[in-house]
């Protein structure tokens, strides 16, 4: 008869889910090193400058793309867990782009081919925050964002950093307008 020791602890990873209830949210805070699970960076031209881990997001930690040691034109592509959008939505995230490399954002509606929604996300050196709809074609289909940072071997503070990513269906209710307070 043999028998085996008790462990008090076991790590598992779960299979990755569509994600269906919204709004969504990821900070990046449960994190130290790399990506979130369910989160994939490994399409890109360079495999040694990656989407990873920051310790100074916008509050907490966040992600950061490298620009510098990085020859011009290399790429990343930090692409979201599948989201089952139902209804119109907005993505909004905060970023700061200081040293101009391109960071743009796209969309993909068949895990596939990537729609642009985003471009432009250069030069900002403090954190700021952007929103946009989604297009009406994501509705009814598993979305996944992407993030692509393209390095031009900037100078200083070259990195393209992120943080607070949220994806959130908009109510079917209309916003009030013209209120009078009596």
């Amino acid at each position: 008869e043999a028998v085996s020791e008790y462990t008090a602890s076991v790590q598992f990873v779960t299979s990755c889910g569509t994600i269906s209830a919204f709004p969504w949210e990821e900070n990046f805070d449960g994190i130290s090193s790399g990506i979130p699970v369910c989160w994939d960076n490994a399409e890109g031209t360079s495999t040694n400058y990656k989407w990873t881990s920051y310790a100074s997001g916008h509050e907490g930690r966040g992600l950061r793309f490298n620009c510098y040691n990085n020859s011009s034109g290399n790429t990343n592509f930090l692409k979201t867990p599948a989201l089952a959008i139902s209804k119109a939505a907005v993505l909004s995230f905060y970023y700061k782009n200081p040293a101009g490399g391109d960071f743009s954002v796209f969309y993909s509606v068949d895990g596939g081919a990537q729609t642009a929604l985003l471009s432009g996300l250069t030069g900002v050196s403090e954190w700021t925050l952007k929103e946009q709809n989604l297009p009406e074609e994501c509705i009814g289909h598993e979305v996944v964002i992407i993030f692509k940072g393209t390095s031009n071997y900037g100078y200083g503070d070259a990195y393209i950093y992120l943080d607070d990513v949220t994806v959130e269906e908009l109510s079917d209710c209309l916003k009030p307008t013209g209120a009078i307070v009596v």
